[in-house]
């Protein structure tokens, strides 16, 4: 995905206090947004398939395509043993795996659930130059989430909650 860093995701509170920490996190999530848009799914009978075991796929009938290799991330194995029922001695062995190019750097996604925020937020009230409140003819006023990085405004009813309405 090459706009994965441009793409804006806030997390709020970030709970980071330098910039490099920021910027740290940041590509940490962009790396694990871009491992899930290249992630492939396959099936196997081949045994030698490992979780961490880098492969290039082929087509057998078309030889001349060329695949980047890629790295096995998750895999499922399937046996099924019916020599009890029958006289053939083979099992049936089938796999179905997860890969990721290997160029992709891979990161797990977190696992941590997301914060709630109870009860009031804190935002800035915006409006036109000169004036200091500018409400429409709702009673909404124009409000900046603090969280922001750039100027997003939405029109909210406002609240006091000393004020008992």
């Amino acid at each position: 995905m090459p706009d994965a860093m441009r793409r804006e995701l806030y997390e709020y509170p970030a709970r980071i206090s330098t910039v490099a920490e920021a910027e740290r996190a940041q590509k940490l999530r962009a790396q694990a947004s871009e491992a899930d848009h290249d992630r492939v799914f396959g099936r196997s009978t081949s045994r030698v398939i490992e979780v961490g075991r880098r492969f290039t796929p082929y087509e057998v009938a078309h030889p001349e395509h060329a695949y980047e290799e890629h790295v096995i991330v998750s895999m499922r194995q399937t046996v099924v043993d019916r020599s009890y029922e029958t006289n053939s001695n083979d099992p049936e062995y089938v796999n179905s795996f997860e890969a990721v190019p290997s160029r992709v750097p891979l990161t797990p996604h977190r696992q941590t659930k997301r914060p709630r925020i109870e009860g009031t937020q804190v935002a800035i009230v915006a409006g036109p130059p000169g004036e200091e409140i500018h409400p429409d003819k709702y009673g909404r006023i124009r409000i900046i989430g603090v969280w922001r990085s750039t100027v997003y405004c939405r029109e909210r009813r406002g609240s006091r909650p000393w004020n008992g309405k």
